[in-house]
């Protein structure tokens, strides 16, 4: 499998679930090697962040982050899914704002708008991660399992002790259809009380009934 890139730049923008900034996006074709980027346009001389080194942090809650501090980029995690999905290897995304837009709150937006800028191979073979041994993480009642397979199958469980969310598990084998039509629609929901949490932090400015599911 080569690697891929988009064949043409796109920009859009929209409005930050957390801050309720209105941001600007705009992304470019990357060359082979170079990876997932993105770039604080906001904060002239900062560093770049790079998807492959892996520098993500855990101090913001509820939500992924690229980065530490006042050069991060929050908010990552529909937009990362997307690019899997489209098998994106290599693209800049330049961002004026510390968060990236949550558009309707979901991966579909933007996996509509990446595959609109198409999506074209590259000159060399794409990297690939192989899993040849079981691995277990387990903290505080979550817990994710991963074994080799030949196949991406995701099995998910999801178990609240309260009435309105029952017990249910989910078995799908991944790929770019099943992604658009199973998962890039779903929203990340949360509970009345982190929302009202979320709330008195000064956060989830830009929440609202067409983006969020309380």
């Amino acid at each position: 499998m080569k690697q891929k890139t988009i064949k043409k730049e796109i920009c859009f923008s929209g409005v930050a679930l957390q801050t309720g900034k209105e941001v600007n996006v705009t992304c470019k074709r990357a060359e082979c090697d170079e990876g997932i980027i993105f770039i604080r346009e906001d904060l002239p001389g900062s560093n770049a962040l790079k998807i492959k080194e892996a520098i993500f942090s855990s101090e913001n809650e509820r939500r992924s982050t690229i980065g530490f501090g006042k050069e991060g980029v929050q908010t990552v995690e529909h937009f990362l899914a997307a690019l899997w999905a489209l098998e994106v290897d290599n693209l800049i995304i330049k961002v004026d704002s510390e968060e990236l837009p949550g558009l309707d709150g979901s991966s579909a937006k933007f996996f509509d708008i990446i595959n609109s800028a198409g999506i074209c191979e590259q000159e060399k073979e794409r990297k690939m991660i192989i899993i040849d041994e079981e691995i277990i993480i387990e903290e505080e009642g979550k817990r994710i399992q991963i074994k080799p397979s030949d196949k991406f199958e995701v099995s998910y469980t999801i178990d609240y002790n309260i009435d309105c969310v029952t017990s249910e598990t989910v078995n799908l084998t991944i790929d770019k259809e099943v992604f658009r039509k199973e998962i890039a629609p779903a929203r990340t929901f949360c509970l009345k009380a982190e929302a009202e949490a979320l709330l008195k932090a000064g956060l989830g400015k830009g929440a609202n009934y067409e983006n969020t599911l309380v």
